[in-house]
């Protein structure tokens, strides 16, 4: 298995991995089209300092992503990337660590003093703490529509 960054010719593989993770996710929205996933992503990756989605390759097929974004705390002032995703396939399971690893560095090289990556399932929270994160907050949801 071996860690990318992903290129714009990605977005196809990019929503299919988000497609099939959308149902291992807790949101209760329905699954946005394929088309908004490659048009935010368009405008997410302009910038490269800003947003990575790295993409986990078995023999050149992506079967894991992370999404991340960077940007200066409002009121704390420092640095953070946030995970906008992370899958990977049931059969790639047991590589989260790679991509994670790929993640944090990332992160580092935009010089962001944390990485903020959320767990809704138990086995996220294993990762998390394989990796040494720590717990920071929950997260609760009202749906507004």
């Amino acid at each position: 298995m071996t860690v990318r960054r992903a290129v714009l010719a990605d977005a196809p593989a990019i929503a299919k991995l988000a497609v099939q993770a959308w149902p291992e996710t807790p949101f209760q929205t329905p699954m946005p089209s394929v088309a908004f996933m490659v048009s935010a992503m368009q405008r997410v990756a302009s910038d490269e300092r800003q947003a990575a989605f790295l993409l986990l390759d078995e023999a050149e097929d992506p079967v894991g992503i992370f999404a991340g974004i960077h940007f200066q705390h409002p009121f704390a002032g420092h640095q953070i990337v946030s995970e906008l995703m992370l899958w990977v396939a049931p059969e790639a399971r047991g590589h989260g660590l790679q991509l994670l690893a790929a993640a944090e560095d990332w992160a580092r090289a935009r010089h962001a003093d944390e990485l903020h990556c959320y767990a809704h399932t138990p086995d996220l929270e294993r990762l998390y703490a394989l990796a040494k994160f720590r717990p920071l907050e929950r997260t609760y949801v009202r749906d507004l529509r």
